[in-house]
């Protein structure tokens, strides 16, 4: 089975990705994730509730 293309990211983009983005105007922005178990949160806030549901789900074990 071949392996899927690299869909393009802000660590490897192309200079033709980049020029794509300048002819149609499209941004670039670097952000952060905050990670709890398998899932990915850009709100801290929400990753932390999360983290306390699933500590609380665990405590009764």
């Amino acid at each position: 089975m071949e392996k899927e293309a690299e869909k393009p990211n802000a660590d490897n983009i192309t200079r033709s990705d980049e020029e794509l983005c300048k002819r149609y105007g499209i941004q670039t922005i670097e952000a952060t994730y905050f990670i709890v178990g398998s899932y990915k949160y850009t709100s801290l806030e929400d990753a932390v509730a999360a983290a306390k549901r699933r500590e609380k789900s665990t405590d009764g074990l």
